[in-house]
């Protein structure tokens, strides 16, 4: 149907642990990490299933931006 298909096209953010899970994202579009101070941290491709897990160990407390191609996330490390 019509809502399932629209469904399908939803990309999702979520925590797991210290991991941030990307999914249903455009199988190999890239992905960055930025600080508020608008430095890139990190650089990352969605694999080919459109998934991404960012394991977030050891990185600063603190607000990062995370960039893909259409949506823009502004996470908190406590």
């Amino acid at each position: 149907t019509f809502i399932s298909a629209m469904m399908e096209d939803i990309s999702s953010l979520g925590k797991e642990g210290e991991s941030i899970i990307l999914g249903n994202f455009v199988p190999l579009s890239q992905v960055n990490v930025y600080t508020p101070a608008g430095l890139l941290k990190e650089k990352y491709t969605i694999n080919n299933d459109g998934n991404l897990t960012i394991h977030t160990q050891g990185w600063a407390k603190g607000l990062y931006i995370i960039k893909t191609e259409k949506i823009t996330y502004k996470i908190l490390i406590k």
